[in-house]
């Protein structure tokens, strides 16, 4: 299912980003559809798409349909929630 080397044993290849070749497909076909037409496609196509992806998201992890949001990377996730915090002085955050 992946296009890795089947010479190499790969023990942990998913923290390298490897997806699935259907994975790999879905995501080709998403970028061509982007690239035709970029503006129709962010402006038009993009917003449905992600409001699906957040309801499956928040029903995979049981969740209600209000209760996540997709944030664009790690960064901008931890300054939603540390922004939402009312933090004092005197509170600690502590990072595992």
């Amino acid at each position: 299912d992946f296009d890795l080397d089947p010479a190499v044993v790969h023990l942990n290849h998913g923290a390298f980003g490897v997806a699935p070749r259907v994975v790999d497909q879905a995501q080709q076909r998403l970028r061509e559809r982007a690239a035709a037409n970029p503006h129709r496609f962010n402006r038009v196509e993009l917003p449905p798409l992600l409001m699906r992806a957040r309801k499956a998201g928040t029903e995979f992890l049981g969740l209600g349909p209000d209760d996540a949001a997709l944030v664009r990377n790690v960064s901008e996730g931890v300054s939603t929630v540390l922004a939402a915090l009312q933090l004092r002085t005197g509170d600690e955050v502590v990072v595992c």
